[in-house]
């Protein structure tokens, strides 16, 4: 599956799958990573897609590598807060 991505990073069918894999998994940020990718590049959800999810995105994975660190934690709260 992640040759099929690397060969078409915007194929909507690998990037579902990959997305879905990773949540299987209880992977948060690469499941994200996939499924954002998935609702960004589809012609018909696209418009859905926050570019500053992207943000969050870092900080999600910031908290894989170290869950207790505050800042992250904060950091990514003020992003999702940006949102709305």
């Amino acid at each position: 599956m992640m040759r099929a991505q690397e060969a078409d990073p915007i194929n909507l069918e690998v990037l579902l799958a990959l997305g879905v894999s990773h949540t299987n998994e209880l992977e948060q940020t690469a499941a994200l990573k996939y499924l954002y990718g998935w609702l960004r590049h589809h012609p018909k959800y696209g418009t859905l897609a926050p570019l500053e999810l992207a943000n969050s995105l870092y900080y999600a994975y910031a908290l894989d590598l170290k869950p207790n660190y505050v800042r992250a934690w904060a950091n990514m709260g003020i992003s999702y807060a940006n949102q709305v």
